[in-house]
């Protein structure tokens, strides 16, 4: 699909064109007219058709980073922004390689195209060490949250590789990929109560993974600072 923004200073605030590419539609022929699998949102069926609307479709707010990742990735990033480029936009182009779901922003999977690609062990991830957290925001991995500050706490998309190293999502080829995990941190300071929260939480995975839900692989916890892990 391609977007073009009439004022970007306004960014998702301000007017919008969007429509299917054309090539794209030729390749699901067979899904012209549905809401799900090939759309990008059951509000914008897949079709011929382009739209244009007072401000960005609300897929888009979906996507974008918020809470503290938003705020962390503003502080590292913002002298990088074009000058007339709205936060919104940028942030967009720069900061969702990977988001929750399907939706991938080509400009921003172009960005991190060339980084290095650093794994991390699992103490690693469950310390919360300074430099991993760095990197999986900048890498797009977060979908919300924060180092523990303020209540808030991060909700990471990680890709485990076949050595048993984790990186964020987006950074490692599939080809390298072993296992895909949902990782949760507990909120505050981990406290006997926001540990009991994530506990209480994992037994529900395992109990909805009993059901035949739709539930892959198995969910883990690692210390009691990181509480569930679930396959995806």
């Amino acid at each position: 699909m391609g977007i073009s923004f009439e004022q970007s200073d306004l960014g998702l605030d301000g007017p919008c064109a969007y429509g299917y590419e054309q090539s794209y539609l030729v390749s699901a022929l067979d899904a012209i007219g549905s809401r799900l699998d090939c759309a990008v949102s059951a509000a914008v069926p897949l079709g011929w058709d382009s739209w244009r609307s007072k401000q960005a479709p609300a897929f888009l707010y979906d996507i974008l980073p918020a809470g503290a990742a938003r705020r962390f990735l503003l502080k590292r990033l913002s002298g990088e922004r074009p000058q007339g480029l709205s936060l919104d936009l940028f942030l967009l182009g720069r900061c969702t390689p990977a988001p929750i779901g399907n939706l991938r922003i080509k400009e921003s999977a172009d960005a991190i195209a060339g980084s290095s690609v650093l794994g991390f062990t699992r103490d690693e991830v469950v310390s919360r060490d300074s430099r991993f957290l760095e990197y999986a925001y900048e890498q797009g991995a977060a979908i919300g949250g924060a180092t523990g500050a303020g209540g808030e706490a991060p909700k990471l998309l990680l890709t485990e590789d076949r050595h048993g190293a984790l990186h964020p999502d987006a950074v490692l080829p599939d080809a390298d990929a072993a296992q895909h995990w949902f990782v949760k941190f507990a909120r505050n300071k981990a406290g006997r109560t926001d540990q009991d929260i994530l506990r209480s939480e994992y037994c529900f995975y395992r109990a909805v993974r009993q059901l035949g839900c739709g539930f892959r692989g198995h969910p883990a916890t690692h210390s009691m600072s990181i509480r569930p892990p679930i396959p995806r």
